[in-house]
């Protein structure tokens, strides 16, 4: 995690500890300043899992972003953060 520009992805099998993974990340790169944007995507079924988590263990409110908010040529505000 080291650079001007962190891009990171993390794409695993559903179970194996996805959520705080990236929870760890995702907070490590704030304490560093280094979080401007944020997406996660998760199946269907697991995003109130991943909402909840998120919250209760780390704090972070999520927008939610439904396939309809992805409109061709529509721009995502730098500020937020989202979780579809």
């Amino acid at each position: 995690m080291s650079g001007d520009c962190v891009t990171y992805l993390l794409a695993d099998e559903v179970g194996l500890g996805n959520t705080i993974e990236a929870g760890l990340i995702l907070r490590e790169l704030t304490i560093r300043g280094r979080v401007r944007r944020v997406l996660f995507v998760a199946p269907t079924g697991l995003v109130i899992q991943w909402v909840s988590e998120m919250r209760t263990h780390f704090q972070e409110d999520f927008r939610l972003l439904l396939p309809g908010d992805f409109l061709c040529g529509a721009r995502w505000p730098p500020s937020t953060r989202a979780r579809t």
